[in-house]
């Protein structure tokens, strides 16, 4: 950004892959004499080191090559840095967002501050586990100079950030552990979320000091040691990002205001995969809870399913509930807010309602309008199900043409179920389908049984 945003604002994280980027630190007390344009690059492009290789490398050699290239002219071999500074890098995979990493380097030697994420007894962890049972983030900062009384417990805010595109984004106020001691932690857990629940459906809410992620996705913790204006860090946790006091403001004359004094943590949240490329575990069961690859016309027939990271509780026993997205529309024909991104049929007509993608239906398509389909079904095999004209409100097949008289409710399951779920059990043949909800066999067990 090349505008008059001003300095000590706090950092902003985006995903951006164009290389005219820059960070505008006009503000900056370090700048020499006579320079005038004082934006630094703010995106750099590593090459692959060979063929096939999977190696990124930027090489820069020394520290007067690395101002040269943030810069961008020759005159920058002739800066200065400040001793103390902190260079920050971030690297997220295009092609996978939850695959992200973080490095700093520190200009000289100094007290800096270090931040740690924890277990509940202090000791830095690497995994971390998505649940309310699982006591959620610790968050552990060192220091010195946050002291400032030393009669008191003084208080540092951290930024917890899951980068991933729709995850959450935090500003947390944790305490000083004992008078006098520099050393400051989360004395309970900062509950970690899904995104997503398995009951109630879409719950990401920012500044509510709750952080909601997905499975194997990366969360950091930023420290900078600076002091933040009052009115900011009354507001925070409030659940209202758009108050105008998120992220917190920095308070420039404060007596603490060491802007360059930043430090990191980061862990990857676990994950389970219920079909890891080789191994799917899902599989039907018989009235007996055996595994069968065939069942008779007469007989029961159960899914169950291993997924144990939707173990969130350990001291519970779960439900994973067949229509988890409760936002979505019951009809094919209503329109879905919030309606950007559009799903639309490829051939639909101009008029057609979009879908939202987390609310439509995972066989959805549009269509529904003169001169369009009534078939929203993307799965049962070409003809295999013949179309037929739909029983007002009693439909129970996909592919039904559109009925006569008022409701009528395309493609719901036998027992009139919209199709907006997605657990279900289907037979493509016929084109019959039912809902289906997944309970855990027992506490903690991390295996799922229809009921």
């Amino acid at each position: 950004d090349t505008g008059t945003l001003p300095f000590d604002e706090p950092i902003r994280w985006y995903n951006i892959y164009s290389t005219d980027r820059y960070m505008s630190y006009d503000g900056a007390l370090w700048w020499p004499v006579g320079v005038t344009d004082r934006t630094i690059r703010a995106v750099m492009f590593l090459p692959e080191t060979s063929v096939d290789s999977g190696i990124f490398e930027l090489n820069l050699g020394n520290i007067e090559d690395f101002q040269e290239y943030l810069f961008g002219t020759a005159d920058a071999r002739n800066y200065r840095f400040p001793m103390g500074r902190t260079f920050a890098f971030y690297y997220i995979d295009p092609n996978d967002f939850d695959d992200m990493t973080l490095a700093v380097m520190r200009l000289g030697n100094g007290p800096y501050s270090q931040t740690f994420i924890t277990d509940a007894n202090g000791i830095p962890v690497e995994e971390v586990r998505i649940g309310a049972g699982w006591g959620g983030l610790y968050i552990r900062v060192y220091d010195a100079d946050a002291n400032v009384e030393a009669c008191c417990q003084d208080k540092v805010v951290v930024h917890i950030c899951d980068p991933h595109n729709e995850d959450d984004s935090e500003y947390y106020i944790i305490d000083e552990i004992s008078n006098d001691s520099g050393i400051f932690f989360s004395q309970s857990g900062i509950p970690l979320l899904p995104v997503w629940d398995a009951v109630a459906g879409y719950q990401l809410v920012f500044d509510d000091w709750r952080v909601q992620a997905f499975n194997e996705d990366t969360i950091f913790v930023r420290y900078n040691s600076v002091d933040y204006e009052q009115e900011s860090l009354n507001a925070l946790g409030d659940g209202n990002p758009n108050d105008g006091f998120f992220p917190p403001r920095i308070n420039e004359t404060a007596a603490r205001n060491q802007y360059w004094d930043v430090s990191f943590a980061k862990v990857k949240v676990y994950d389970f995969q219920v079909f890891d490329g080789t191994t799917h575990h899902m599989r039907f069961l018989d009235g007996q809870y055996r595994p069968v690859t065939q069942i008779p016309l007469s007989g029961s027939l159960y899914l169950e399913v291993t997924d144990l990271d939707q173990n969130e509780h350990p001291g519970m026993r779960e439900l994973i509930f067949g229509g988890w997205n409760k936002d979505a529309a019951t009809v094919d024909d209503v329109a879905r807010n919030p309606v950007t991104p559009p799903i639309l049929s490829s051939s639909a007509p101009t008029g057609d309602q979009p879908a939202n993608e987390d609310s439509a239906p995972i066989w959805w398509r549009g269509g529904l309008t003169d001169g369009g389909s009534g078939d929203s079904d993307l799965m049962t095999p070409a003809g295999a199900v013949a179309d037929r004209t739909a029983v007002i409100g009693t439909d129970p097949w996909l592919g039904s043409l559109p009925g006569v008289g008022t409701p009528v409710e395309y493609d719901v399951s036998i027992t009139r179920i919209p199709e907006t779920v997605k657990v279900f059990m289907w037979n493509a043949q016929r084109g019959t389908w039912e809902r289906m909800d997944l309970r855990e066999t027992g506490v903690g067990t991390g295996v799922f049984r229809s009921t």
